[in-house]
C-alpha cells in the first residue's frame, strides 16, 4: 500500500470524524432551540401566574378593607370565610410564581450549559475540518507531483 492509499483512507477517517462533529454542533443547535423554547414557554406561564397573584392579592385585600369597614360583627363574621379562601389562594399563587422562578432559572442554566457544549462541539468541528483540509492538501500536492 502506497502513501497515496494511506492518505485517502485517513483522508476518509478525517471527512467522517467531520460528519460527526458536524451532527454534534446541529444536536447542540437542536437542544439550545428547545430550551429556549421551553425557557419561553415558562416566562409566558410565569407571567400570567403573577397576574393571577396580583388579581387574587387585589381581592383578597379589598375584601378586607370592606370587612374592616364593617360596624356589626356578624357581618364581618359572614364574610370571614371568603376572605380565608382569597387569602389561601394569593398564597397558592405565591408558590407558584415561586415555582416558576425556580423552573425559569433552571432553563437559563440548563441553556448556558448547553451553549457551552456547544462551543465545544464547534471547537471539535473546527479541529476535524482543518484536519481534513490539511490531508486532502496533502494529497493534492502528491497528485500535483
Amino acid at each position: 500500500m502506497g502513501i497515496h492509499e494511506t492518505l485517502q483512507e485517513a483522508l476518509e477517517r478525517a471527512n467522517n470524524e467531520r460528519h460527526n462533529r458536524s451532527a454534534a454542533v446541529q444536536d447542540c443547535d437542536g437542544e439550545i432551540a428547545n430550551l429556549r423554547l421551553n425557557l419561553q414557554r415558562t416566562q409566558t406561564q410565569k407571567a400570567g401566574v403573577e397576574m393571577l397573584h396580583r388579581a387574587a392579592t387585589s381581592k383578597y385585600n379589598e375584601l378586607r378593607e370592606h370587612v374592616g369597614r364593617l360596624p356589626d360583627e356578624s357581618a364581618r363574621n359572614a364574610l370571614r370565610p371568603d376572605i380565608e379562601q382569597c387569602m389561601q389562594e394569593a398564597n397558592t399563587m405565591v408558590r407558584n410564581v415561586q415555582c416558576m422562578g425556580e423552573t425559569e432559572r433552571d432553563y437559563q442554566r440548563q441553556i448556558s450549559q448547553a451553549e457551552i457544549k456547544h462551543a465545544s462541539a464547534q471547537a471539535n468541528l473546527v479541529a476535524a475540518t482543518e484536519r481534513w483540509e490539511q490531508i486532502k492538501k496533502q494529497i493534492e500536492d502528491l497528485n500535483r507531483n
